[in-house]
């Protein structure tokens, strides 16, 4: 998290969030970092050597969807020195599109009673 972190800060990139969830049989680790500056969050604990894990990633940084990815696939590709083998099963990047909301408010609704 923290070489990400760094990548997408030395690219300009302003970082909302950054959530992982590392999962094995009957363990698990959560980590998060909800700026550009403050230090790793890590929850959980794996004890024992594993020969398959799963990752999931949940970023929400703002940034071109490219940059992100890179991010996240150079990431992968270094961690563990390179002893561990990473099979990305579903990597996906995008800028989320303009909200369109089903209903507007067309006037203010107060909670105050009328005046006289």
């Amino acid at each position: 998290m923290d070489a990400g972190r760094g990548r997408l800060r030395g690219e300009g990139a302003d970082i909302a969030h950054l959530k992982l969830f590392l999962a094995v049989r009957g363990a698990s680790i959560a980590g998060n970092v909800t700026d550009n500056e403050s230090p790793v969050s890590l929850r959980g604990d794996i004890v024992d050597r594993q020969s398959e894990v799963s990752l999931v990633i949940n970023a929400r940084v703002h940034a071109a969807p490219q940059l992100l990815r890179s991010a996240v696939e150079e990431g992968l590709r270094t961690c563990g020195d390179g002893r561990v083998h990473v099979e990305i099963k579903n990597l996906r990047c995008f800028f989320p599109g303009r909200p369109e909301p089903t209903f507007r408010v067309s006037e203010v609704v107060s909670n105050e009673p009328p005046k006289p």
